[in-house]
This record gives structure tokens, C-alpha cells and sequence, in this order.
């Protein structure tokens, strides 16, 4: 994703000391330099002018996944109240002043995948998970040591890796997941992490219902409404053949689960109403063991990867709440 500057002008060379206002330092000045020096390096330098020394320099970039902006940004608002773009002053003000970690996301066979760099660690976001699951006793994530477990009901992440078909370390539940709102923007590859409250998110707020921490969301499906696990780790969603039996099957998929192993299932795309948005829905049938497990749990079924298709969403988990917003 491309990085908005967020300097006025291409660089401070560009009219610079019009941009200095030593008497009229910004209202939020000390959230704005809080923000700015919270941010990740970005892993590049690029050439800056330096007012003092008359030169061009050498200086690293800082980002918040985002936006960038480089180190004499910081130094020169701190002590001449630097001029910084409105639009990025809005952005600031829209994460509510905390740098949020910023993922690019991978949909690995509509899998969420993130890779976590610091930590060499290649992550599945699975909201259907109660708890974490790592390669080790200790996840480190987002700055935090977490204590997790690496084995739940005999399930590993190596067994995970094999079904999935790719190497992962890490499955992300929803022990370790609601201590964030997590951004999820599927259609521009994004995943977002930040401990705050009250995100600021031009969408509409849903309250969630859970089990065991899963977040459980409710569609209609020819005017019934159906309660479903909202699964970021499911690449169909499932329903019950009586829900299904209606529609004319476009095929039968490979698909697994952790405890049924591998398994196939004929396919439906369905109408379905979510709130007032009308969505169109892959589902299909799980095996009956599982289903079954479901249904005593008085869910109907599994939402996944189409939903996220449909909204970028921001989960706040521990407060059961979601925000989404329509592509």
C-alpha cells in the first residue's frame, strides 16, 4: 500500500520556514508529538534539508502504516510548531491520537494471514477460536508478551500448517484478539491492531452477541433469521442442509476443520440479509458431527471470507461490538 507524506510540500527545502510558527503552537500539540514519535520506522532514509546546517541529510522515515514522515518532522514541530498537512491531522485525529500496528494481509486461500516481522511470526487471525495457539509457550505480538498455549484439544499448529497448506506459527484467538480493535480491510490488504476505545470509523456500529468470546452475528435468510459465527478463519461459511436444500448446488469445494481433518461440500450461493444490506453468500454444509456441535450451542451456523468481502470492519471484541462500512 502506498504511504501518504505527511509534510507540506515534497520536502522542507519546498518554502520551509512559511511553515514555522513559533507563536501559535497546535491546541493538540502534545498528542501530536506523542503520535509522531510512536511511530514504526519504516525501513527506508530519504534526503531531508536541514534548516541549520543548510545541507541536504540523510534521515529515516517513521510510519504508522499509513502515512510517512521523517525524523526532522518531529524535531521541527516539537520546537517551531512545524506545519503539518490538515489531511494528516484529521488521520491522527481519527485513530484517536495512538499509533496503530498495521499488517499487510494475505488471503491465503481466504484465509486471514498476517506476518509479524519482529517476532518471525506467520499468523492466522481466526475469530472462531477461543484461544491462541503457538509454536511456542510465548507469543510475542504488537510490543506484548503473551503467555498461550501449543497444543488446544490436541490441536497444533503443526497439524494446522498441513491442512492449511502453508507454514504458519500462530493461530490468533480471541483471548489474545479482544485486547484490540482490530481493523479488517480485506479489499486493501489490511490488518490494524490498537488498544483504544470509541474508534473513529465512518461506518454503522452492530452489537455482537458471543460464546466463549466468539462473535456471533445474526443475517436473514428468506425472512428467518439465522445466528452465525462470525469466522474470520472459515473460507465457506456453513449452514444446514435444511437451509441449503432450496438452492441449486454450483459445485462441491474442498475445505477442513481442525477436529474433522479434510472434508468436501457441495456449495450454494444464497441471498441474505444483512441489516439492510442484501449480500450473496457461498454456504455449505458442514460435516453432521459438527453441525450438530453447533446446533446444541443454538447456532445455525459459520459466517466467513464472503462477509469480509463485502466490509472493511473494525472488531471490538471484548465489548462486543463491530463497526463496518461497505465497499
Amino acid at each position: 500500500m502506498e504511504k501518504k507524506n505527511a509534510c507540506i510540500g515534497s520536502n522542507y527545502s519546498d518554502s520551509l520556514f512559511k511553515y514555522l510558527s513559533s507563536d501559535n503552537p497546535h491546541p493538540d500539540k502534545d498528542k501530536i508529538l506523542t503520535y509522531l514519535v510512536s511511530g514504526e520506522w519504516d525501513g527506508q532514509r530519504c534526503s531531508a534539508w536541514n534548516s541549520i546546517s543548510g545541507e541536504y541529510e540523510s534521515v529515516s522515515l517513521w510510519t504508522d502504516g499509513e502515512w510517512v514522515w521523517d525524523e526532522y518532522l518531529i524535531t521541527y514541530f516539537r520546537y517551531n510548531n512545524f506545519k503539518i498537512s490538515d489531511a494528516f491531522l484529521q488521520h491522527m485525529k481519527n485513530n484517536n491520537w495512538v499509533v496503530p500496528i498495521t499488517f499487510e494481509l494475505t488471503l491465503f486461500d481466504s484465509h486471514a494471514i498476517i506476518k509479524d516481522y519482529d517476532a518471525n511470526s506467520i499468523i492466522l487471525i481466526d475469530t472462531a477460536a477461543p484461544s491462541t495457539i503457538h509454536s511456542s509457550d510465548s507469543l510475542y505480538f504488537c510490543s506484548v508478551d503473551y503467555s498461550c498455549s501449543t497444543n488446544y484439544a490436541g490441536i497444533t499448529v503443526e497439524k494446522l500448517s498441513e491442512l492449511l497448506g502453508m507454514k504458519i506459527t500462530t493461530v490468533l484467538g480471541v483471548d489474545i484478539l479482544s485486547n484490540y480493535n482490530v481493523t479488517l480491510d480485506y479489499k486493501n490488504n489490511v490488518a490494524k491492531f490498537c488498544k483504544r476505545n470509541n474508534v473513529v470509523f465512518d461506518g454503522k456500529e452492530y452489537s455482537l452477541s458471543s460464546i466463549n468470546g466468539i462473535p456471533i452475528i445474526v443475517l436473514e435468510i428468506e425472512q428467518r433469521p439465522i445466528k452465525l459465527f462470525l469466522d474470520t478463519g472459515a473460507k465457506i461459511s456453513y449452514l444446514p442442509k435444511e437451509y441449503t436444500s432450496n438452492f441449486e448446488s454450483v459445485g462441491i469445494e474442498p475445505d477442513f476443520h481442525p477436529v474433522a481433518g479434510n472434508f468436501q461440500t457441495e456449495c450454494f450461493n444464497i441471498p441474505v440479509k444483512f441489516e439492510n444490506e442484501q449480500l450473496q453468500i457461498k454456504f455449505g454444509n458442514l460435516p453432521e458431527q459438527l453441525q450438530q456441535s453447533l446446533s446444541a450451542s443454538g447456532i445455525n451456523g459459520v459466517v466467513g471470507y464472503d462477509f469480509f468481502n463485502y466490509f472493511k470492519v473494525i472488531l471490538d471484541l471484548k465489548n462486543n461490538k463491530m463497526k463496518y462500512a461497505k465497499y
